[in-house]
């Protein structure tokens, strides 16, 4: 794990990394291994964006703070889940697995299938390779992809910036779902999806967004 100082900054802040990984470790000491789940389905990196019917998770923050009540469940994505499994009967993703390295976000992908229930689906975003490789081969005229001058500019912000450690395409992403254990994955839409109750895309996100759903 690796944490940068902006999206601007792409030297690594080695003093905030070990900052992180020392909280990191601490408060998975303290935390528990079992959490009993509130609600039906799960949200893995909800950043601001808490759902009503959802357990929402997020990595540790910065503070030591253990006394202050949190409104999602802390948690390092690069460990077991603390759920058991067959407990949810859906998840969503919003653009997370690609702050991970890739052998740690198909490790989360296994969990994630693992405290699925049989049947549920798990939907999955993050920026598409795809999408970014179009605009390199023919410039894109929409609001993000017209403020850089050359696509390598726009792939250099996908690639180096907000703290991203891996990039997917469709292909791939689909591809590691099935091997984490689903059993089957299909591209999406924006807005459409398989369960409406999981579909909670961000609409200033969709330009450069891909949707995957996965079932169980």
């Amino acid at each position: 794990m690796f944490v940068f100082d902006d999206k601007d900054n792409y030297r690594i802040n080695l003093k905030r990394s070990i900052q992180m990984a020392l909280i990191s470790k601490i408060k998975r000491f303290f935390s528990p291994k079992i959490i009993k789940p509130k609600n039906k389905y799960i949200q893995i990196g909800c950043g601001y964006h808490k759902f009503k019917n959802f357990d929402n998770l997020d990595f540790y923050n910065s503070s030591f703070s253990f006394w202050k009540k949190r409104n999602y469940i802390s948690h390092d994505f690069r460990y077991r889940l603390p759920f058991d499994d067959n407990v949810y009967e859906g998840a969503f993703s919003e653009h997370t697995i690609e702050h991970l390295y890739f052998n740690d976000a198909k490790f989360l992908m296994t969990e994630i299938c693992r405290v699925l229930k049989k049947s549920s689906i798990f939907r999955c975003t993050v920026p598409g390779l795809d999408i970014f490789i179009e605009n390199y081969n023919e410039k894109k005229k929409d609001k993000y992809f017209s403020s850089f001058d050359t696509g390598c500019d726009a792939l250099r912000d996908l690639t180096h910036n907000w703290g991203h450690l891996n990039v997917w395409d469709k292909k791939t992403l689909k591809r590691e779902l099935i091997n984490a254990g689903f059993s089957s994955a299909k591209v999406c839409q924006f807005g459409i999806g398989e369960n409406i109750e999981l579909v909670k895309d961000l609409e200033d996100r969709a330009f450069q967004t891909i949707y995957l759903e996965a079932k169980k």
